[in-house]
């Protein structure tokens, strides 16, 4: 008796609270874009940096930066298996040039699964 091994396709999740699911390009564009702004708009440079003394307060910067960078990871780590990427791909994030380039990838490859 033959059995055919059929592989479970990730169901699409647009939550940007889990990691887990994938999502399409649309989304993810959206995603990086809504994060983007928002992470621009929280953020004060003139209350956070002080010219005359030439320092950061990190104090009023908070966790807000690092929970916008988790959920950037979370849409990253989705959209890697929307094309078939391993997740662990996105620490290729962390090399500049390379990051830059990889994230363009994300954006402009299609699905490898049926919609």
């Amino acid at each position: 008796m033959s059995q055919q091994f059929n592989l479970a396709v990730p169901r699409v999740n647009n939550n940007p609270f889990l990691p887990d699911g994938r999502i399409h390009r649309l989304s993810f564009f959206m995603t990086m874009l809504v994060l983007c702004f928002i992470s621009s708009w929280f953020v004060d440079f003139s209350s956070v940096y002080n010219a005359s003394a030439g320092t950061v307060n990190v104090k009023a910067i908070g966790w807000f930066p690092v929970i916008v960078l988790v959920l950037q990871l979370f849409a990253c780590i989705k959209r890697c298996r929307d094309i078939q990427y391993s997740p662990w791909s996105v620490v290729l994030f962390i090399i500049p040039i390379v990051g830059f380039i990889y994230g363009l990838l994300l954006l402009f490859k299609g699905s490898k699964y049926p919609d």
